[in-house]
């Protein structure tokens, strides 16, 4: 991190222990002003002056000293204790929050983690399952190793943390959402599991290190758990919860939903029942129908890529390579994940096309032949 970067973390923290100043204000205070450093300073209150409201009010008359004091603090430990913190505008963000218009401003990981990665769901279900739902959530997220799947899920009791310790027996990385600060692991009981989730995943917040688990972070937590993932699979819920709520905010955020049916009888399965009645979810019985659905394919095989990357140069290997990873992909995502610029990724896009290697399809969408 160079010393500008630190800078403007250290002000975009400072931001974020504003009172009442939520991620889209936030944003849009930044923009204005053009770094979350200037909106502390003279330049940020010019181009504040002519905002009107009580929200504006706090940030032109705070005390800003005791915020960069604690601020600072809470840079010192981060760093301390090997805690990355990624800027909402950083290419190390994470591409699928990027179109949540209520993205943190600062996500902080820990871990050896890829949240770039191509292929990542989230498993979520309820606290009490029964031996079926064990069962099935052990079923799916086993069958789903043979797809390399990253699996996101709350480091609760029952659902999710059966779904995090299926992963990490099957190899897969696996990433727990958490709705307090790294300073904590909530619950207690699952401090073990989330130490190893470090070598193979780790662990996410948007809070900082020393914030508690409050009431109201779960909701926060479950719109991240939702963003994160390709799709949202629910394995058991009663009909209100909070994995209604993880499902609901992935179908306004336009993630496939899947859902494990059950009898009409068993309140643990309303929810899911529900959902699939609803047409919110796809009902599925196991792992390889979430694959299908997804156009996935098995990646035990790299032969056809090796002999197919010798007659292509590297912009077209990197793009096709992002393509080929999830076979339908629309030009926002390609753009997020690339490391091209807009216009060297459209001419590489037409080259592909005119190789037969991709189609292009309406909505700016490709999809890899």
């Amino acid at each position: 991190m160079t010393k500008e970067e630190r800078v403007e973390l250290l002000y975009t923290l400072v931001l974020t222990l504003v009172p009442n100043i939520g991620p889209v204000t936030a944003k849009k205070l930044i923009a204005l002003c053009g770094s979350a450093q200037n909106i502390f300073n003279h330049i940020g209150r010019r181009k504040m002056a002519h905002l009107n409201g009580l929200r504006m009010n706090l940030v032109r008359e705070l005390k800003l000293d005791s915020l960069v004091t604690k601020a600072n603090l809470i840079l010192e430990t981060i760093e301390k204790n090997k805690i990355h913190a990624f800027f909402y505008n950083s290419n190390l963000y994470p591409f699928r929050l990027k179109f949540i218009p209520d993205a943190p401003l600062i996500l902080y990981t820990k871990g050896n983690m890829d949240l770039n990665a191509p292929r990542l769901v989230s498993v979520i279900g309820t606290r009490k399952p029964s031996a079926y739902g064990l069962k099935m959530c052990k079923e799916i997220v086993s069958e789903l190793s043979d797809y390399k799947t990253g699996i996101i899920s709350g480091l609760a009791y029952g659902i999710d943390i059966c779904a995090q310790r299926t992963a990490l027996e099957h190899g897969l990385s696996t990433y727990s959402v958490m709705a307090h600060g790294h300073g904590f692991i909530y619950p207690p009981e699952h401090y073990d599991l989330a130490n190893k989730m470090l070598h193979k995943g780790g662990l996410i917040s948007e809070f900082n290190y020393f914030q508690k688990p409050e009431r109201e972070h779960f909701p926060m937590r479950n719109r991240l758990i939702a963003a994160l993932s390709d799709a949202c699979i629910i394995i058991e819920s009663k009909e209100v919860g909070g994995s209604m709520i993880t499902a609901n905010l992935a179908f306004g955020y336009n993630r496939d939903i899947f859902a494990v049916p059950g009898r009409s009888t068993d309140s643990l399965s309303k929810g899911c029942n529900k959902l699939i009645k609803t047409n919110k979810a796809m009902l599925i019985e196991n792992g390889t129908e979430i694959a299908r659905a997804l156009n996935w394919t098995k990646t035990n095989s790299r032969d056809a890529q090796k002999s197919l990357f010798p007659s292509l140069n590297s912009e077209e290997q990197e793009i096709y390579q992002l393509i080929k990873e999830e076979r339908e992909v629309q030009l926002e995502k390609i753009t997020a994940k690339s490391s091209l610029s807009l216009g060297k990724i459209n001419s590489t896009l037409l080259s592909l096309e005119f190789k037969g290697l991709i189609n292009a399809l309406p909505g700016k969408v490709y999809l890899c032949l």
